[in-house]
């Protein structure tokens, strides 16, 4: 496992966990492979030896022999699940996801984030351990405005109620058009909401007025936020929320 410090800010003091990496989702207009960082990361690992990328690159790979990593770790935390890949897509075998679900359930003490873009996926298996959060990205890619929407509704019915998050980054073009009553609708849902910009090449910010509208709807539904320091939110160290649950 990899610890977070910083790294990824929700999880500064946590860790990422990749017993699974890579996906093909843009090869099913699903992302832009231009924002996708983990896909950044792999390529300039490529000359790396020490690297796995360098072996498999960004196509599907499993590492059983990673399954353990948690367990082995007794001190609680707060660890994201396979931030290099897509852990629920389509391309994923199902024995795969079921062994690291596994995983999850065996070190209770742990809190893990699942967070992917096949969210209807999340539904196909019976039961997902407790000490487990699903997530579902919304981003400003190639993809319409149906798609993204279709997204989230997939989302609210498969994934565990009390147990979702929402991670709307980078928060961009499309969702400008949405930031009123539906964004509005989906804060006041969502378990947790995560706001940020887009890092490396084209690195953005974010409106102020629409976070603006989402600080002041979670604000109302008592939804914990988390606003990224690369949204450029002036005020962005206020929202650093956690659920009481992901506070380890």
């Amino acid at each position: 496992m990899n610890r977070q410090a910083p790294g990824i800010e929700y999880l500064t003091g946590g860790y990422t966990w990749n017993p699974y990496s890579g996906c093909n989702h843009d090869t099913m207009g699903i992302c832009d492979i231009k924002d996708c960082w983990a896909r950044r990361y792999v390529h300039r690992q490529r000359n790396n030896p020490k690297s796995p990328y360098s072996e498999f690159g960004f196509e599907p790979h499993f590492y059983p022999e990673r399954l353990n990593e948690p367990i082995r770790r007794k001190k609680p935390a707060l660890i994201g699940v396979s931030f290099m890949g897509d852990l629920f897509g389509d391309c994923v075998p199902r024995e795969w996801i079921f062994a690291v679900l596994q995983a999850c359930k065996l070190a209770p003490w742990h809190r893990f984030l699942l967070l992917t873009k096949n969210p209807k996926r999340f539904g196909t298996f019976r039961r997902i351990p407790e000490n487990c959060w699903c997530g579902t990205s919304v981003t400003g890619g190639p993809q319409d405005l149906a798609a993204e929407i279709k997204r989230v509704q997939n989302f609210w019915s498969a994934a565990p109620p009390g147990r979702r998050f929402l991670s709307l980054e980078p928060f961009g073009v499309i969702h400008t058009k949405i930031a009123g009553a539906l964004i509005q609708s989906w804060m006041a849902s969502t378990d947790w909401a995560i706001v940020g910009g887009l890092s490396g090449t084209g690195a953005r910010g974010c409106r102020q007025d629409d976070l603006d509208r989402i600080v002041k709807t979670c604000r109302r539904k008592r939804t914990p936020l988390f606003i990224k320091k690369n949204s450029k939110y002036p005020d962005y160290k206020k929202f650093q929320e956690f659920p009481e649950d992901l506070r380890l």
